[in-house]
């Protein structure tokens, strides 16, 4: 992207408007040259930037620049561990299973299971981490998914049962037959042809 379409959408996103006030030009100049022109990570960046105090923006440019540009799903990072608990857990969740699903029907999965997500919403439109599409389901850009996948992951790459969120394919159907209770899983998804049985059902967390 040139980089006055590149400062043009970082700005968009910072501060909401087409060019970035006079005072912070050569700023958005230098986060640009940071990050790359790469478009997810303008909108991402400018969006954290957004949400961030005024006063931390110098600083958080500084860890920018220990980033190589290339590597976007450090620069995303910034913005994940910039939510807070409640709002991380329905990130993860959306990437790992509700992208292409109806807001509505998973607004309900989750005040069922006690989380208020509404305000969960509005903060990660907010980031840019998600969006919602015309047809009212979640979207999210594949970069973004993958590294929502990752950090489940991440929490246990040796034992999968141990994770909060489980896909359950042909290398982890394994799982279904264990008798052993399930107690970390949050949320399970089978990516297999499979109906459970009772006694799986019963040593799923309920």
């Amino acid at each position: 992207m040139p980089l006055d379409r590149a400062i043009l959408l970082f700005s968009r996103h910072a501060f909401r408007s087409d060019t970035p006030p006079k005072n912070w030009y050569n700023f958005s100049i230098e986060v640009v040259s940071s990050i790359g022109r790469l478009p997810l990570t303008l909108e991402v960046v400018g969006s954290l930037f957004a949400r961030t105090n005024k006063s931390e923006w110098h600083e958080t440019l500084k860890d920018l620049k220990q980033i190589p540009p290339s590597d976007v799903q450090r620069s995303l990072m910034l913005s994940i561990n910039k939510l807070d608990a409640n709002e991380r857990a329905i990130f993860l969740d959306i990437a790992c299973f509700c992208i292409n699903e109806d807001k509505t029907s998973a607004d309900y999965m989750w005040r069922s299971s006690g989380y208020s997500p509404r305000g969960a919403f509005d903060v990660l439109l907010f980031m840019s981490l998600i969006k919602i599409d015309e047809y009212n389901r979640f979207w999210m850009h594949d970069e973004v998914r993958d590294l929502g996948r990752y950090i489940v992951k991440e929490e246990n790459f040796e034992d999968v049962e141990k994770r909060r969120w489980v896909r359950i394919d042909k290398n982890t159907q394994v799982i279904l037959r264990s008798k052993e209770e399930k107690g970390a899983i949050r949320a399970l998804s089978l990516d297999i042809s499979h109906d459970l049985t009772p006694e799986e059902i019963a040593f799923l967390p309920s």
